[in-house]
Formats: structure tokens, sequence, C-alpha cells
């Protein structure tokens, strides 16, 4: 024998509309980001870095960097290094202003501000 469930007018209208809600608010917010995670964003030269600084870079103690895509280290506009005698790095370490890090430094910029204008 089945089992018959009744519900109240009221009961049902407030189910559907919750329902309705989830609905439109998970493709509302969904949307831009399925979009944005669709497309992949270059990362250029600054690949090539497992550190890439802005304002100097500052090492506290004995530290090994390390990486497959890169290991680089450096920093623009400020090329500071504090202690980087104790820093192992299977790549190159940049302790003045260099041109690479320059550039790599402008692709970050630009790989981290390009998706922003595709989401607009």
């Amino acid at each position: 024998m089945k089992k018959t469930y009744r519900i109240g007018f009221r009961s049902a209208v407030a189910v559907l509309a919750l329902a309705l809600t989830a609905q439109l608010g998970f493709s509302f917010f969904s949307s831009p980001f399925a979009k944005a995670a669709a497309s992949s964003v270059s990362m250029g030269t600054a690949a090539n870095f497992a550190v890439l600084a802005g304002m100097g870079i500052t090492n506290t103690g004995p530290t090994t960097v390390s990486g497959t895509n890169g290991a680089d280290l450096g920093s623009y506009p400020t090329p500071k290094f504090v202690n980087s005698v104790q820093v192992d790095s299977t790549g190159e370490i940049y302790t003045a202003a260099r041109q690479v890090v320059r550039i790599a430094k402008e692709d970050l910029v630009r790989a981290v501000t390009m998706p922003l204008g595709r989401l607009l």
C-alpha cells in the first residue's frame, strides 16, 4: 500500500520558492567563475620563479627552494634580499636589479589582472 503525504499550500509555496532561489543563486554565482576557470592564463616568464616579490625578500633561516617549473628567486623594483646566503635553490637567485626579473614581474602583474578583465 502506497503512503501519501499531504502538505499545505503555504508549505508547497515555501518549498518552491526555496528551490527557485537556490537555483538562481547557484547559476548567478557560478557562471562568471565557470567562464574564468574555462580559460587559462599564461604566467609568461613569471612561471620560472618560485619567489617573485616587489619590495624585497627576507629569509629567516636555512631554506631550500626547488621546483619542476622554476625555482628562481628575485624581486623588482626593489631587489633587496636579506639573508640570501642561507638559501639553497635549484634555480637562479637574483640579488641585483636584472632585466629578467623586471620582465617576470610584468608578466606576473599581467597574469593576475587579465582574469579580472574577463569577469567584468
